[in-house]
């Protein structure tokens, strides 16, 4: 567990770094996202891309405006376009978010290559049908991604470097936290991926590589996790990320009586009062499996008074 906890703040330190040396690699000129910087560099300079700018920096590798632009080019495909309406804060908040992304994932791939992880060519494929499933078929999956300028064979790659992370984080999960009982006793189940999925189609976030509703997302958002490294003094208390607290605070939205802004990363304010559940609020089966609501039952009515 403690391993865990070094690459969490290595992440966090790692991404600190800016540097404006340049980098050989560059933009095609007739290429969309060449085109695509030089629209936004009146809107943010830094995204010439006649120029180098290195948002990330490590020891291994950089970020650079550059890459930025190609890997928002892959993963938008023509909804890159939309960048054209944002503001400069607006455009900065999206140009960094996307560069930390793009570091942690390289960090997390260079570890896992250190430990040569690897996916079975079985688990891509299932992986890769059960996409193909949800979209209706391969065919019809491919006429999406070309239909969004998206690209399937990037596609196939993407998700086997999220195969990869997620091998290598329960690997190292398994390794670090010792069962000392005699007889193992399971987590007791809460949620299922499968429930939350009847309304969230492929519920992924963080740079859609976190997976798990069940298991994963709690590793971060624990009881004693709160928004405070993100928060301004003035803006104290800082509020809990605790996963039980914070889902059902976000599903009540649109009736809570109160405010209910989380501050999220670099100070990015993420209120959650005009979300509309499609659903009744008191059917806690929807999202709950075997009863788990029961023991936590009494303390709901809390919920919609946000402190």
């Amino acid at each position: 567990m403690k391993k865990t906890l070094v690459l969490c703040f290595v992440l966090l330190i790692g991404l600190c770094g800016c540097s404006k040396k340049g980098d050989d690699a560059g933009l095609g000129k007739d290429s969309p996202a060449f085109l695509l910087a030089q629209e936004l560099t009146p809107v943010l300079p830094a995204l010439d891309p006649a120029k180098t700018v290195s948002l990330v920096v490590s020891r291994n590798f950089k970020i650079t405006t550059v890459e930025v632009i190609q890997f928002l080019q892959t993963s938008l495909g023509n909804r890159i376009q939309e960048l054209k309406a944002l503001d400069a804060q607006q455009l900065k908040d999206v140009v960094e978010r996307s560069a930390v992304q793009m570091a942690e994932r390289k960090l997390l791939i260079n570890a896992a290559n250190d430990a040569k992880t690897v996916v079975p060519p079985e688990e891509l494929d299932a992986a890769l049908n059960y996409q193909y499933s949800r979209a209706g078929g391969q065919e019809v999956f491919q006429k999406a991604l070309s239909d969004n300028g998206l690209n399937l064979e990037k596609f196939k790659e993407n998700i086997r470097i999220d195969l990869v992370i997620q091998n290598y984080l329960s690997v190292l999960l398994d390794r670090e936290i010792a069962v000392t009982d005699e007889e193992a006793v399971p987590r007791r189940q809460i949620v299922s991926d499968a429930k939350c999925e009847t309304c969230h189609e492929n519920l992924a976030l963080h740079g859609s590589n976190r997976h798990n509703a069940s298991g994963y997302c709690q590793i971060c958002h624990n009881p004693l996790a709160d928004d405070s490294p993100y928060r301004e003094e003035e803006d104290m208390p800082a509020r809990t990320i605790d996963f039980k607290m914070l889902i059902h605070r976000i599903h009540m939205g649109e009736e809570l009586e109160n405010d209910y802004t989380q501050i999220g990363y670099r100070g990015t304010a993420h209120n959650f009062n005009h979300v509309v559940y499609p659903g009744d609020l008191r059917n806690c089966a929807k999202c709950h499996v075997d009863d788990s609501w029961m023991e936590a039952k009494g303390n709901l009515e809390t919920i919609t008074h946000c402190v």
